[in-house]
This record gives structure tokens, sequence and C-alpha cells, in this order.
């Protein structure tokens, strides 16, 4: 039997980027829910359970990437894309432009020509 090749550098990173960045919109969402459960105070659930929705597709995405499946190359780079202009164009706070910037690294390392020949071959 044949061992799988590794993934390169450029997959492993945006790899472990999409989970820390799904798992900590996932952890925030959570806690707050907990919290506001806790103090009675029902008006911000609606918007923490939709931070915790956020944080599956980057999830989902990642683990598509990490086993070599095409949808996870395709989602993987909308998502990035989709953090990138949500940033740009909505609040433009120091700390969300960071989150672009490492979002358009993680989307550049996935277009690298050795990424793309492991996922597609060219």
């Amino acid at each position: 039997m044949e061992k799988p090749r590794p993934l390169p550098l450029e997959l492993r990173i945006p790899y472990w980027f999409g989970l820390i960045f799904g798992g900590m919109y996932i952890v925030y969402a959570t806690v707050s829910i907990i919290l506001s459960f806790m103090d009675r105070t029902y008006k911000d659930l609606s918007g923490n359970f939709m931070i915790l929705i956020y944080g599956l597709p980057f999830i989902a995405a990642s683990i598509g990437l990490k086993n070599r499946q095409k949808w996870g190359w395709f989602a993987y780079a909308i998502l990035m894309v989709a953090v990138t202009l949500m940033v740009f164009l909505g609040n433009t706070d120091t700390y969300n432009i960071i989150i672009a910037i490492l979002a358009l690294m993680a989307l550049g390392a996935i277009m690298l020509p050795n990424a793309r020949k492991h996922f597609f071959g060219l």
C-alpha cells in the first residue's frame, strides 16, 4: 500500500489558520451564549448563534483542504476572499486589518503553483 503524500507547507499553514480562525469563532460564541443564559440577557443571543454558525464553514473548508478535496480548496479560497472583502468594506479597525492581512496571506499560500499542482495536477 502506497503512503499518501505529506501535505506541503503551503497548505499546512492555511489549514491551521482556518482551524484556529473557525475554532475561535466557535469558542467565542459558545462562551457568549452560556454567559447570556447565566445573566438572563437574551438580546444578543441571535447574534451569538450566527457567530457560532460562522465558524463551521472555516473548519469544514480546512478539513477539506487537509484531505485534498477540490471542494475544500475552492471553499477555502471563497472564505478567505469573503473575509478580506468584509473587513475592507466594513469596519476598518486595526485588529480587523490584521485579520484581513492574515487571510490574504492564507489565500496567497493556496494560490501558489505548488499548492495548485498538489490539488489539480496542473
